[in-house]
């Protein structure tokens, strides 16, 4: 099964790349997953504000803000309660805290704009 931080940075990188509110089954099917387990990334990215949700037949999921004000930092920190408090072992926490600089200057628009999601 896929991490759910690997989904949720993919499902946001998808949808900073359409134009129009996508519902979950679309965006399962575009990331080749099953529904019920995008579920669980999409209500934390909707609850931290990267997300926004609009219910009903018409309804799905969009980006809340520009791509290039969300960063990597940004999905992780909603998807993964570990990620900010992650302690490692003697020496690998200057590991930890050089990724999770650099995830705070990657954006989903960068990501994007390299041609993510193909």
């Amino acid at each position: 099964m896929i991490p759910r931080y690997e989904l949720a940075i993919a499902a946001v990188c998808t949808l900073s790349a359409r134009p129009r509110l996508c519902n979950q089954a679309k965006l399962a099917a575009a990331l080749g997953v099953p529904a019920r387990h995008l579920e669980p990334a999409l209500q934390r990215l909707v609850h931290a504000g990267i997300l926004k949700a609009v219910r009903g037949a018409a309804g799905g999921y969009s980006i809340a803000r520009p791509s290039s004000g969300i960063t990597f930092d940004d999905v992780l920190v909603a998807v993964d309660d570990a990620y900010e408090q992650r302690r490692t072992r003697a020496g690998e926490q200057a590991v930890h805290d050089h990724i999770r600089a650099a995830m705070k200057h990657f954006t989903i628009d960068a990501a994007t704009r390299s041609g993510w999601p193909a």
